[in-house]
């Protein structure tokens, strides 16, 4: 009986992940095809925000700081001593991180129509923003450009 419960509440626990997981990706989906962009362009990192960039009527080169940001993380995350300009590079990176995806979580909501509240969920709570712009009655108003 004491298996049983371990494997069901085992078992339980891995579809609620699977669920944390798979719901977003499904709204990030939805997203894509309400701005008449293919959904699976949805799932490819790195593209996907460059395309969310796009939708939010922001340029794509904003992806170009995450990228920074996240090769030099990888390249001195193991070593105690790192150089200042890899520091520097790093703080300036992730400060434009920072400030692209505020001004994504700004315009993203207006691009469908949606005002103040919808911009607060998006820069607090960005999953469950995604879900309500994805799964919710907001038609993309703004104009994508390939």
């Amino acid at each position: 009986m004491n298996n049983f419960l371990a494997i069901t509440g085992i078992s339980s626990l891995m579809v609620a992940i699977f669920l944390i997981y798979l719901i977003p990706v499904i709204a990030s989906w939805k997203i894509f095809t309400k701005a008449e962009i293919a959904g699976w362009k949805s799932i490819i990192p790195v593209y996907n925000l460059y395309l969310l960039f796009k939708i939010s009527g922001m340029s794509g080169l904003w992806v170009i700081p995450l990228l920074v940001l996240s090769i030099f993380s990888s390249i001195y995350q193991e070593q105690s001593e790192i150089p200042t300009y890899a520091l520097l590079t790093i703080l300036i990176s992730g400060l434009l991180t920072m400030i692209a995806e505020i001004i994504k979580a700004i315009k993203l909501p207006k691009a469908f129509g949606k005002g103040f509240l919808y911009t607060l969920l998006l820069i607090l709570l960005p999953n469950i923003g995604e879900i309500a712009l994805g799964f919710g009655s907001a038609k993309y108003q703004g104009e994508y450009k390939k």
